[in-house]
């Protein structure tokens, strides 16, 4: 029997999960309306700590003002859109029964008790006196180069932005590599690396509060 578990109910995976492939158009923000009032995930505090080789905090404090008016993209090919989600769940059952953990898909949002402007999506529960939190990573062959020296900078900064918010002491990273194989990494909490996370945050979230791009 899986360890999977979803709403609540085990139930055998992957058979036993729904899996609703996401909308991509007339959902969310309109491109234009103004989304600091949501605050900052965690794949913002890659962008804010200079580190996402796609997106600069530049461009995030434009976006939060609802400046960046983003043209409609065609819709992504499946291997780089809809395979990540579809695989997601099989992901997480490889972890599951590879460490015997219980480990539940859930949908929630939470905010850090200190800094509300701090919100963090999770996904999966795990169900363990030694770590409570689980994030499935699809990583393609063209990137596993720069998993060789170790864990890249924008996940781990990811990973500390929820360690953060949830007050979690680990994180176990379950990583599809190229398709072929799952590998888990357990992550600890880095306290320097949160305090430069929330010092940063902290930082371009007076920015954007006060409508500047810089003190």
């Amino acid at each position: 029997m899986s360890n999977l578990k979803q709403d609540n109910i085990w139930s055998p995976a992957p058979a036993g999960l729904t899996i609703a492939t996401p909308s991509r158009h007339g959902s969310g923000p309109a491109a234009n309306e103004p989304r600091f009032e949501r605050g900052i995930d965690r794949s913002e505090a890659v962008a804010i700590l200079g580190v996402d080789p796609s997106r600069t905090s530049l461009d995030l404090w434009h976006e939060k003002q609802g400046l960046l008016i983003q043209p409609r993209k065609d819709p992504e090919p499946e291997e780089t859109g809809i395979w990540p989600f579809m695989l997601e769940p099989l992901v997480a059952t490889v972890y599951a029964k590879r460490t015997g953990h219980l480990v539940k898909r859930v949908s929630k949002t939470l905010r850090h008790p200190a800094y509300p402007w701090m919100g963090a999506a999770i996904r999966w529960e795990v169900e363990s006196p030694e770590v409570g939190l689980l994030h499935c990573l699809q990583v393609g062959a063209k990137d596993m180069p720069l998993w060789e020296h170790g864990i890249p900078e924008p996940v781990r900064v990811d990973l500390m932005h929820l360690l953060a918010v949830t007050g979690q002491q680990a994180v176990d990273l379950a990583v599809l590599q190229g398709g072929r194989s799952v590998r888990v990494l357990r992550i600890c909490r880095d306290e320097a690396l949160i305090e430069r996370v929330i010092e940063a945050e902290a930082r371009f979230w007076g920015y954007v509060e006060r409508g500047q791009m810089s003190s």
